[in-house]
């Protein structure tokens, strides 16, 4: 497994979650600027619609300079296509890719991309193989031009490694997942294992299910449980979800013994990050 930048997080990890319509480029510019978060990750964008050559999708990855990492986040059904997308946030500079198997939307879900992946594991680990594949394909001099992209994409992507003048080298990216704990009920054991066969570099687990969508608390014993699965592995799992401040989230820490745990860290919900550094 090729962790990249996360073997060099201090812990517990402190990350900006990604949130759909929130955490766009001017917002994680402020966030990096005044929350310093440790880890960055853009919205999340449709394989689908990028392998079709919808370029305006791709102002979803447009960020700033940062020595904070920053990861791409894409969603979707199409095993191909996420093989053909990683080429484009391999080429952008993006530190890692991540793979949104959480959305609650059911314009995402019921098109089976987001959460709808949790009703379909053997789909979910082949999305996820198929992005290491990329990716390795990538860091061994595959270029972006053969793997099917529409011109548009290609010329975009071009355009923008050259007005940002970002320098590129070629080496395989840590692939990671956001997922929740089940889709109408818990089934974190079988889920988080299914996730681990595929040794995805990290799990970013909100412990609801996709039916409670954002209403209810969410469940840390679910959470803990994850971790307590993901410990065995070289997986590292972050928890999310109700965290109002950085003593609720050691206190979180201490109560389900996530802190006695190696492989297990802390994310915080987005829309409260700022005021958590400050």
């Amino acid at each position: 497994m090729n962790r990249g930048f996360w073997d060099q997080l201090d812990k517990p990890i402190i990350a900006l979650s990604p949130m759909d319509g929130v955490t766009d480029a001017a917002y994680r510019y402020i966030a990096d600027k005044y929350g310093q978060p440790d880890i960055l990750f853009t919205e999340f964008t449709s394989v689908e619609g990028i392998a079709a050559g919808a370029e305006k999708l791709l102002s979803a990855f447009v960020y700033h300079k940062s020595k904070t990492p920053i990861v791409g986040q894409i969603f979707g059904s199409t095993p191909k296509d996420f093989y053909k997308v990683v080429f484009v946030l391999a080429e952008m500079g993006f530190d890692g890719v991540d793979i949104n198997m959480g959305c609650p939307d059911p314009h995402v879900a019921k098109k089976g991309g987001g959460a709808g992946l949790i009703k379909t594991p053997q789909l979910a680990r082949e999305i996820i193989i198929a992005s290491k594949n990329g990716l390795k394909d990538w860091s061994e001099g595959k270029k972006i031009e053969s793997v099917g992209l529409p011109e548009n994409i290609i010329t975009w992507v071009n355009n923008f490694v050259s007005k940002n003048k970002i320098t590129v080298f070629r080496k395989e990216l840590p692939v990671s997942v956001k997922t929740r704990i089940g889709y109408d009920k818990p089934v974190t054991k079988e889920w988080i294992e299914n996730l681990l066969s595929v040794e995805p570099t990290n799990i970013s687990l909100h412990g609801r299910t996709l039916k409670q969508l954002y209403s209810g608390e969410a469940n840390w014993d679910e959470i803990a449980l994850a971790a307590s699965l993901a410990k065995r592995t070289k997986t590292t799992l972050l928890g999310n979800g109700d965290i109002k401040s950085l003593i609720d989230a050691k206190d979180k820490i201490k109560k389900y013994k996530t802190d006695e745990l190696s492989s297990v860290e802390l994310h915080l919900e987005t829309l409260q990050f700022l005021t958590l550094r400050n």
